[in-house]
This record gives C-alpha cells, sequence and structure tokens, in this order.
C-alpha cells in the first residue's frame, strides 16, 4: 500500500471514529451496506448507516482516493476528483448528491482546519 493509500485509510478511520462518538448518522448510496459487507468492512452498529433516499442531497460526499496504477475498489465506480484538493478520487455510481472530498480533505473540514 502507498504512503498516499496509508494516509487516506488513516483519515478516512479516524473520520469514522469521529462520526461513531458523536453518533453521527451515516449516508450512503443504496448499496454501501452491501459494499461494506462486500469488501471486508466489518458491519457499522445498527441505525448508524443508512441509505440516501432518492433526490437527497448532501453537503459533503466522503470517496476514496483513486490511483490509476491500482484496480477500483469496484469494477463500476465512478472516478473524478476532491473538491478541495483535486486528487483523483472514486465513488460509486449510486452516490448521493453532493460535493466530493476525499477522506484527508473530509478529516479536515470535520478538524475545522479546511
Amino acid at each position: 500500500m502507498s504512503k498516499t493509500a496509508d494516509r487516506h485509510t488513516a483519515a478516512g478511520l479516524e473520520l469514522l471514529a469521529r462520526l461513531r462518538r458523536r453518533q453521527e448518522e451515516v449516508v450512503g448510496g443504496p448499496g454501501l451496506l452491501k459494499d461494506l459487507k462486500d469488501a471486508g468492512v466489518p458491519a457499522p452498529p445498527p441505525g448508524l448507516v443508512r441509505a440516501a433516499r432518492r433526490g437527497e442531497k448532501f453537503d459533503v460526499i466522503v470517496c476514496a482516493p483513486y490511483r490509476a496504477w491500482e484496480p477500483l475498489i469496484f469494477p463500476d465506480n465512478r472516478v473524478g476528483v476532491c473538491a478541495f484538493c483535486r486528487e483523483a478520487i472514486q465513488y460509486r455510481p449510486d452516490a448521493p448528491r453532493g460535493r466530493r472530498l476525499c477522506a484527508v480533505c473530509a478529516l479536515q473540514l470535520e478538524r475545522g482546519d479546511a
């Protein structure tokens, strides 16, 4: 795993831990829970994650990093750029609408560093 991927993974885990501590609801596309299970991610506590409703919009969508030399996490993922740092990101095709940020920028926003 590259240093960049490690940085994004660490930021994503810290962001999720912060949201869990505050018992913030995490919202994803309709297939989020299945995608997490398929990727081998432990199931989140009941009620913490829910599917987005059709047409629902959010301020921030946290996305995974994308590296051209590595395969997409899921073959049908879409590719774009982080709205803050312009790094390449990937996201699910059914992801809700909103500003797409990499995990590092989302964590900085959560901390108030952005």
